[in-house]
């Protein structure tokens, strides 16, 4: 059976959404953000272990979610980085010695689709890597100094969201490659890339936001509060 290790990176204040309060900590019908996303897991009989890398700033605030929670599993607390994958990287030196499976998952998405676990650990038997994602439903340009240079096809391009999936081996041998030539990706699978790893998307659903403006908030609200 699979022992699955979530890294949620939670070190970041978010500038986009121009608030005083981390974004993981705006509170949302008496609870913060990472609550909700937390409780994805903790309800998740899969999942063996939750890492959440922080902040010295934040760090006593999300001790207090997780003894609010008091999960049955282990949620363990490491310092993160700089950088979101400085972050991931913390996280990763302190998995436990039997996981295989390592979900790396934003702190500010609770709303992924129920199938994107299953969906992904039937995939890691294949490939290195599963990751949640949806086709683009916008027409996307290049652009440089304000011009106009390309319009790639629309037809082959997807929105990438988290959990991204990947067996434990292949995500160290990502992240050790990312170390040693000093190079930062946009996401986990970008890092795969670099090293030749298959990765395949998961169908997600459009409703996976991860909650970075006040807009994203107001969709946010909604949908706790109706449920």
């Amino acid at each position: 059976m699979d022992k699955i290790s979530v890294i949620i990176p939670a070190a970041g204040f978010g500038q986009r959404m121009n608030s005083k309060v981390p974004k993981q900590l705006i509170e949302i019908s008496n609870n913060p953000i990472i609550y909700y996303t937390l409780m994805r897991f903790v309800n998740d009989n899969r999942i063996k272990e939750i890492i959440i890398s922080v902040s010295e700033d934040i760090k006593k605030q999300i001790v207090e979610v997780c003894n609010k929670i008091n999960s049955p599993k282990e949620i363990k607390i490491v310092l993160g980085g700089s950088k979101r994958q400085d972050s991931v990287a913390n996280g990763l030196e302190i998995l436990d010695k039997e996981t295989n499976v390592v979900l790396i998952h934003d702190a500010v998405r609770p709303f992924f689709a129920e199938n994107i676990i299953g969906d992904g650990l039937k995939l890691l038997k294949q490939y290195d890597g599963a990751i949640a994602g949806v086709p683009t439903i916008n027409t996307i340009k290049v652009v440089e100094n304000n011009l106009i240079k390309s319009t790639p096809n629309r037809k082959i391009l997807y929105r990438i969201n988290t959990p991204q999936i990947f067996n434990r081996e292949a995500i160290l041998k990502a992240y050790s490659y990312a170390k040693e030539n000093n190079y930062y990706g946009t996401d986990d699978s970008s890092l795969m890339e670099k090293i030749g790893g298959k990765v395949v998307v998961i169908s997600d659903t459009y409703e996976n936001i991860k909650i970075t403006t006040k807009t994203d908030l107001t969709i946010a609200k909604e949908v706790i509060n109706e449920n």
